[in-house]
């Protein structure tokens, strides 16, 4: 850094400055404070803090000369350094040294604003505790060159540790900067009343006890009769929920003249000392509070708020001199606070000058335009500290060796002792052993002797009764080929010629039906059923097959010489599959371009059952149905749930090989087939744009079972139509294998509830289907996993949520929300291919962030949520899968449909 330059200071912290909407810390403000001391003096500031301490609106800050970096770990943060090369680091939180790099260059200044051995006295810490972090704390300010602190009590407090951590010397290494505020003063419009109001906030913490003085404070406004005094405050902000604000509260007395609110906004706050008259900061005395210095006081007297304060804080004189408050000393006079309440009730008057000198009080001695110029000097000018051996660490670093090679001696000691006691231990019972074991083999060596006589005689026996039954199974086996001749060969020639069967040829994991391709795929198999004799249904399965007649289903079994014909030849078309770059969990869905066995058990179907038209979901299954058709004639159809190529490529991500492979595969497939089933238009037009020939494609969409959302016992809303207290019920379903719905349940969590709170409205959501994960994002989203009446399930919803970003095909979610009268919210993605209005069957949207909005007016709008669910519910009845059926058979136009409808 030249002499011209302004120095570039890197801020290190836990927690975020004042945001708006969102609680602060007093780490945050101190850092605040000293961040802008030093930007009016034109340096150039980074502020850095834990990814995890992220809160929306933070950008709002940055500005030309201030940036603000997040960072995950000791490595992401030293990449961070070495990237920005300041030429000075500022450590608020001290515990954050420690991923600071042992190599690191750039002069460190420690600000030691809180005594925190002093605080874990008061948290209940073991002595082992605390003996650690003292060794710990002197770690860190050995590294340190330069240091901050808040009153000259800390000033003396610290001077000791630096020297037993090796900082000593002629130069004084430490500056008094207390916490300070924004010169721009706020101006209090409230005016003195009867009903005055005495305040006291914060974060609750253990060495803090101010209940014994605010309920004294309580007693003398219920003796007078007027007044209130307002509690705010809880937990850390950026710690897990403790007991200690809980605690707090419990222990003032139930009051008609108390208020209790949660910790604030940073701007809400300013707002409620605004509307304030006097700030009560009284706390019983302990060497934490003697050193302590409370940014709390500072806001409070920058609001114009005359603080009534313990006679031992290092600002009381401050305060005192420039009558910016009230100065009492219990120990020498116990009634001099109800003297005071008394007083201050008696003439409400007399505080508006000291509510004057309160923010005068600010202006001049702790606006930080005037404290921080130290610090900016030290940054203009920084230096390494040279530090001497710190004497008590080296210390006690050996007298832990020596320890450790003590307790190593004596564990080996006391190992080769075990050692040699269990060996003898083991000579012992081995000699025990062995003369069992000779008495046990002179015993049996006398059974055996008689039982050989009787194993002879029954292996004469068992060696008749064998040879009789291998002739009599020889017998009826040969006795049985003709019949099974007649049965597999013959029987079907003369059985099936006019046969009116079809065969569909999938999946696997199609039962359970929890996911949408299998209900898609077991609906039409019913429907179709009641056009014709019967549905096959053909899957990976090797032992079974189903068959639907007039829409019941029942399982089939093929003989068992298909069942091991060939051998499964699964992991190596796995192995093919992947060698292509098609992802792991994929390759499933294109095992039938290479199964043998899968094709000799449509082979079997079709010769069994004279199949008419083979119906193959999803692209890979129609290359049995090719072969079929080529042995037994008749015609083909695919139908193409998504345009697979394009979604796995989008879910998953493919190198070019694969994309082109599974392009091609699929394209020429489509055009082989009679018939290619398109679920969208969007999916249509996707598969023209890829080569498919267009006189091929029919939009037949997917359907929903009206009668059986129809007849679903409901469970109780959360929500009536009218107003209600209690929670409406958030619904969304779906198996979360599938990414993009695993993504859409994340963003109901992390995006969706979060914002809906913040607004005001605490709802509840279920989250339905397969494979939930572990944990879930929000407390209030709860997933239910696999249900087998997924109709009664979502009528216990008043809101159907689609925030669905990607993924293919249409949404049987979107028709099953409409068919079970559930207004819906959903992006554009999610209703993609559906013929659906934007208002007048459901709410649509661009980007999730955007559906809170219309979540928060339907909520509030039972017209507008029946409104939505009368229309969505005309839509869907013509939906209905029998009506799906039929346009099935209309396409198809089998000879034995023709001008017949159903059977």
């Amino acid at each position: 850094m030249s002499a011209s330059e302004q120095p570039h200071v890197f801020f290190l912290a836990h927690g975020l400055y004042p945001i708006k909407g969102y609680p602060v810390t007093g780490n945050g403000v101190r850092a605040w404070g000293l961040i802008q001391g030093l930007r009016q003096r034109g340096c150039r500031v980074t502020y850095a803090t834990p990814a995890d301490t992220i809160r929306p609106g933070w950008e709002a800050y940055t500005t030309p000369g201030f940036d603000v970096v997040f960072f995950d770990g000791a490595s992401d943060l030293n990449a961070s350094i070495d990237q920005i090369k300041p030429d000075v680091i500022v450590g608020v939180n001290w515990e954050l040294v420690d991923l600071l790099s042992k190599e690191l260059e750039v002069p460190l200044v420690l600000d030691l604003i809180a005594p925190r051995l002093l605080e874990m006295q008061f948290q209940r810490a073991t002595h082992t505790a605390i003996d650690t972090e003292m060794l710990h704390y002197m770690q860190v300010l050995g590294r340190g060159s330069h240091f901050l602190c808040s009153t000259d009590k800390q000033k003396a407090f610290y001077r000791s540790w630096l020297m037993l951590s090796g900082i000593y010397g002629e130069d004084d290494p430490i500056d008094v900067i207390p916490i300070s505020a924004n010169p721009d003063i706020p101006q209090r419009t409230r005016k003195i009343t009867n009903e005055l109001t005495f305040i006291y906030g914060g974060v609750f913490w253990p060495w803090q006890r101010p209940s014994s003085y605010l309920n004294r404070v309580l007693t003398s406004l219920q003796r007078h009769g007027q007044g209130r005094l307002l509690v705010i405050g809880g937990s850390y902000p950026l710690a897990q929920e403790d007991a200690t604000a809980s605690a707090f509260t419990d222990t003032l007395a139930s009051n008609p003249h108390l208020m209790l609110k949660p910790l604030l906004p940073y701007e809400e706050m300013e707002q409620t000392f605004l509307n304030a008259h006097v700030a009560v900061d009284l706390l019983e005395r302990n060497p934490e509070r003697e050193l302590s210095f409370s940014y709390r006081i500072i806001e409070y007297l920058r609001c114009g708020l005359p603080v009534v304060c313990n006679h031992y804080l290092a600002i009381a004189s401050d305060i005192e001199s420039y009558q910016a408050g009230w100065v009492i000393n219990i120990e020498d006079d116990p009634d001099a606070l109800e003297a005071l309440v008394n007083d201050i009730l008696t003439h409400p008057d007399r505080i508006a000058e000291r509510s004057a000198n309160a923010q005068r009080l600010v202006r001049e001695r702790f606006n930080w335009e005037r404290t921080t110029e130290p610090l900016y000097q030290y940054c203009a000018k920084p230096t390494m500290l040279q530090r001497q051996p710190n004497v008590l660490t080296t210390i006690l670093a050996r007298q832990q060796r020596l320890e450790d090679d003590l307790r190593d001696q004596a564990s080996l000691h006391t190992e080769q002792l075990s050692q040699q006691g269990n060996w003898l231990d083991r000579q012992e019972t081995r000699l025990v052993s062995v003369g069992k074991q000779l008495d046990r083999i002179e015993r049996a060596n006398q059974a055996h002797q008689a039982d050989i006589r009787e194993l002879i005689q029954a292996q004469q026996y068992l060696d008749h009764r064998v040879s009789i039954l291998a002739n009599r199974g020889i017998f009826r086996w040969i006795w049985r080929i003709p019949e099974r001749i007649y049965r597999v060969v013959l029987k079907p020639l003369f059985s099936g010629k006019n046969a009116k069967n079809i065969a569909i040829i999938t999946r696997a994991d199609i039962f359970p039906v929890h996911h949408g391709a299998a209900v898609r795929i077991v609906e039409s198999a019913r429907s179709l059923s009641r056009h014709c004799d019967q549905v096959l249904l053909i899957t990976n399965d090797r032992t079974k097959y189903f068959s639907f007649i007039r829409g019941e289903m029942s399982e089939q079994y093929y003989p068992k010489f298909l069942h091991v014909f060939p051998l499964p030849l699964n992991p190596i078309i796995q192995y093919i599959l992947q060698h292509r770059g098609l992802p792991p969990n994929e390759c499933y869905l294109f095992y039938a371009l290479y199964d043998l066995n899968m094709w000799a058990r449509t082979l079997f179907i079709a010769y069994q059952h004279r199949i008419t038209l083979y119906q193959a979901e999803f692209p890979a299954f129609l290359r049995p149905a090719l072969i079929a058709r080529w042995f037994f004639g008749g015609k083909t159809s695919l139908v193409e749930h998504n345009v697979e190529f394009s979604r796995i490529d989008e879910t998953e991500g493919l190198p070019s090989k694969a994309r082109q492979f599974l392009q091609k595969v699929e394209i020429d497939l489509c055009n082989r087939a009679d018939y290619v089933i398109a679920v969208s238009t969007v999916d249509q037009e996707a598969l023209v744009a890829a080569g498919v020939q267009p006189e091929k494609i029919t939009l037949i969409p997917h359907g929903v079972d009206i009668k059986r959302f129809a007849g679903a016992v409901p469970a109780v809303s959360q929500m009536s139509n009218g107003s209600s207290s209690r929670a409406p019920v958030l619904v969304y379903h779906g198996p979360y294998s599938y990414a993009p719905n695993l993504q859409a349940a994340m963003a109901l969590g992390t995006v969706i509830l979060p914002a809906l709170e913040k607004r005001g409205h605490h709802v509840a959501c279920l989250a339905i289907g397969d494979s939930p994960p572990a944990h879930s994002p929000h407390p209030s989203l709860t997933f239910v996993g696999p249900v087998d009446d997924i109709a009664a399930h979502l009528k216990r919803g008043d809101i159907a949520v689609v925030p669905l970003t990607a993924g293919g095909g249409t949404r049987m979610k979107v028709l099953d929300y409409f068919a079970a009268r559930i207004p819906v919210v959903a992006t554009r993605k999610a209703v993609e291919g559906l013929p659906v209005e934007d208002g007048k069957h459901l709410v649509m949207v661009d980007e999730v962030e955007e559906m809170v909005e219309p979540i928060v007016k339907l909520i509030n709008s039972p017209d507008r949520r029946r409104e939505l669910t009368d229309n969505a519910f005309a839509l869907v009845e013509t939906l209905d899968w029998s009506v799906i059926g039929t346009r099935y058979m209309e396409l198809y136009d089998l000879p034995w449909w023709r001008g017949n409808g159903t059977l």
